[in-house]
This record gives structure tokens, sequence and C-alpha cells, in this order.
């Protein structure tokens, strides 16, 4: 369809206004409501493009992908918890999809829980080993859970052998000899 290839090319408006009447025509279209839903979502109309993504979802509560979208327009709108839950639907849906895989280990990646972004960027990568895009994912998780690792072992390390002192100490500035 003409809105189809509008949002392939990035044309929000218009792809809007072609799916919008692909709707007007058959509103129970599940895949005019998906697609309406992306545009707005790019568009940064999150009201909108939850309301079609809800409906596509009605129409198709399988869709793996659809959950992926809902989950990140939910945690666009800061509603962070009811977006892990529709990551986790969209796994369920779709063992076996690394872009379920991979949203739902960005999702842990942005709330700094490495060890479980790691866990998941693993598991799309398992599915889908030449996706350049889950392989950086997984770099950078697991750079990032090394990091934390580390710092935690030097800690304790620390507190290990009676070492109460911070890492960088804080000394008093020398005062300057009068003359």
């Amino acid at each position: 369809t003409k809105g189809s290839a509008y949002l392939d090319e990035g044309m929000w408006d218009k792809a809007i206004e072609e799916l919008g009447k692909a709707i007007e025509i058959k509103p129970d279209s599940f895949s005019a409501n998906f697609q309406i839903a992306l545009a707005y979502k790019e568009k940064g109309q999150l009201e909108l493009a939850l309301r079609h993504c809800k409906k596509s979802l009605e129409l198709f509560p399988g869709f793996s992908d659809g959950h992926i979208r809902m989950g990140d327009i939910l945690y666009e709108r800061g509603n962070k918890d009811r977006a892990r839950e529709e990551y986790e639907i969209a796994v369920a849906a779709a063992p076996n999809s690394a872009d379920a895989y991979n949203a739902i280990g960005t999702y842990y990646f942005r709330e700094a829980l490495y060890s479980q972004a790691v866990r998941e960027f693993r598991r799309a990568y398992e599915l889908d080993p030449s996706n350049e895009q889950i392989k950086a994912n997984l770099d950078m998780s697991l750079h990032r859970a090394k990091s934390i690792t580390g710092a935690v072992a030097e800690s304790a390390s620390k507190v290990r052998h009676g070492i109460r002192r911070p890492f960088v100490q804080w000394k008093e500035p020398k005062k300057k000899k009068k003359k």
C-alpha cells in the first residue's frame, strides 16, 4: 500500500494520511493499525501510537513485533514496568525471535541491569549471529557488566582487608607560609 511505502521511506505524515484512509475503510485492519502506530511513534505522538498499537494487538494478540513496539512506546512514556511486561510477552509469543530477545536486552541495558542484558543479548545473538546491532549490544553489555563486576570485586577486597577509606583520599591543602 501507499501507506506502507511512505512508512518505509520515513515520510511519517504521508504514511499517517494513507494509513488513516485504510483504517477508515477497514477499521479492523491489523496491519494498518500497527503501521500507523509506528508512524505516530516516530513523530513522537505517543498517545496515538499507543492507541493504534493496542488496537493491532487486540486484532492479533500473538504478534511479537506488536508487543515489542508497545514496550517501546510504554518505555518512552515512562511506564518501564509495563514496557518490560510487553517485552516478556514478545519473547513468550516468539521464543525463536532474535528481535524479541534484543528488545528485552535493550530494556535491561537501559536500566543498567547489565548481567540480565548480557543474558538476553546472548540469546538474540545465538538466534541471529549475523546481526551486527545485536553483536554490538552484546559487546557493550559485556563491557559494562565486567566494569561493574571489577569495581565491586575491588571494593569487596578492600573491605575484606580492612581498608575503609575511600578510593580517593582528600588532602587538606597546604597552607602558604607567611614571610
